[in-house]
């Protein structure tokens, strides 16, 4: 690598920066036992720094030049590797490693990641940090399963990697360009919508951000009981998972010692979903990059009923599934990708002012891994929260497990600890009910989480939307 430009999407991610908030990711690994500094030096040295993207930085070439990326001369890993001793036993003492990382901005002119070793007594974690313009959650989360012992070393088997389709063949901008040429108006609808949605006001208007953020999750939730619950009330584990998410906001939000101006709630928050738009899943070696579209999902937080929220949002994620929204919005992105740095910003808070926060469901892997001969016990990450956009809750399934990642921005009116305890709430109030006949026995066998082709995202209940060709179905990113 020389120079090599980078995508108009990638591009438009590196321009969503602010001072006070950068578009970066955070994940993190637990592991059984200690790994030493050296051990991990090694495994990425020889696991993660193989990637090109890992070794180059980002040059912007002016006003109206598009950012490239180009091989840092002076690349060292011992540049973007750290290593801390935990102050302090447990679960406080973690966040607040967690909280600082996603907090200190990645070195300018330097390839924008870093890495940290975090050592404590018989236990250990890896915590990795990236800008959003590397990667999206599912090109990350294929770049972190390649530093497992498991898939380290080991080609895949030539059954196991098809040629690609024609579809996949195509970058995702040409393939949206394509399915929404398909139907012209339904895709000049869908960005009517977007663009005459009002914002967000009153104690969930975008606040003046701080720059420090707060990170939290919750406990790791068995997806087979959880899958069991969703299908029981004729819907998917992402159904159920964002019902649980509605009604924590809503204890949350609405506890009187909760910080914030007082002040009535409107009955939903509407959030930014990620919807994976790839042609198929990322494979080992593959290029990195951005391969998702935007929609918005209005999250009910209005005193509901649990069987009336999961309701809820099972018809406004069905009524997605349909509509070009998540397209165009990768149209959006490609577009503001090619505009000076000063215009995109322009159009990143337009568009973000409309939501109070993220939502971002991956997929991960279904078995345990191996890291230095290290169990992974756990597997997390956050999300960023954009332009204006002060919370990401970030959903990961892993080894038969989903667990939640919570981050906010301190000017935002929740406490992340707060809102991760109260996911945890809602979720262990799930519990199988009567399936529900006829009409709902097709939502029940829709495809699932655990699929890895379960669509996250949605829109008001009950639209009538024209449907759009445009495979594979989408599946949720970061």
């Amino acid at each position: 690598m020389t120079r090599e430009p980078m995508s108009r999407v990638d591009a438009a991610w590196l321009h969503m920066d602010r001072p006070e908030n950068t578009a970066d990711i955070v994940a993190l690994l637990r592991l059984d036992g200690p790994l030493s500094q050296a051990r991990l030096r090694a495994l990425l040295q020889d696991r993660l720094v193989t990637h090109e993207r890992f070794r180059a930085r980002v040059v912007d070439t002016g006003a109206l030049g598009q950012p490239v990326w180009e091989r840092d001369p002076h690349f060292s890993l011992a540049r973007h590797l750290s290593a801390r001793t935990l102050r302090g036993d447990g679960r406080e003492a973690l966040e607040e490693v967690v909280s600082e990382a996603a907090t200190r901005p990645l070195a300018p002119g330097r390839p924008p990641w870093r890495a940290c070793l975090i050592e404590g007594g018989e236990e250990s974690a890896v915590l990795v940090k990236l800008h959003h313009c590397m990667a999206d959650g599912f090109a990350l989360l294929t770049v972190l399963l390649g530093l497992s012992d498991e898939r380290a070393g080991r080609g895949a088997p030539p059954e196991a990697t098809p040629p690609p389709t024609a579809a996949a063949a195509l970058d995702p901008l040409r393939r949206g360009a394509r399915a929404l040429l398909g139907d012209p108006l339904a895709a000049v609808g869908s960005l009517w919508r977007m663009a005459t949605l009002p914002e967000a006001r009153g104690r969930l208007a975008p606040p003046a951000l701080t720059g420090l953020r707060r990170t939290s999750w919750s406990r790791p939730w068995p997806l087979a009981a959880l899958r069991d619950a969703a299908h029981a009330g004729g819907a998917t584990v992402n159904d159920a998972l964002l019902a649980a998410l509605s009604g924590a906001l809503s204890r949350v939000l609405r506890d009187p010692a909760a910080p914030g101006a007082p002040g009535p709630l409107p009955d939903d928050v509407r959030a930014l979903v990620p919807v994976n738009l790839r042609a198929g899943p990322p494979a080992a070696g593959a290029p990195l990059g951005n391969q998702f579209g935007l929609v918005f999902l209005d999250l009910p937080i209005e005193p509901l009923a649990l069987d009336e929220r999961l309701e809820l949002l099972r018809g406004r994620t069905a009524a997605v599934k349909r509509s070009p929204d998540a397209w165009v919005a990768l149209g959006i992105l490609g577009a503001l990708g090619l505009a000076p740095a000063a215009l995109e910003r322009l159009g990143t808070a337009f568009f973000s002012r409309k939501a109070s926060m993220v939502v971002t469901n991956v997929p991960g892997p279904a078995r345990r891994l191996h890291l230095g001969g290290r169990r992974v016990d756990e597997l997390l990450f956050w999300v960023p929260h954009p332009a204006a956009l002060g919370l990401g809750v970030s959903l990961l399934s892993y080894a038969g497990q989903v667990t939640v990642g919570v981050r906010a921005d301190t000017a935002f009116p929740l406490e992340p600890r707060a809102l991760a305890q109260a996911i945890d709430e809602e979720l262990a109030s799930l519990a199988p009910r009567p399936a529900r006949a006829g009409r709902d026995r097709a939502a029940a066998a829709a495809p699932e989480h655990a699929g890895r082709q379960a669509a996250f995202a949605g829109a008001p209940a009950g639209r009538r939307v024209r449907v759009i060709e445009a495979r594979p179905a989408t599946s949720p990113a970061s």
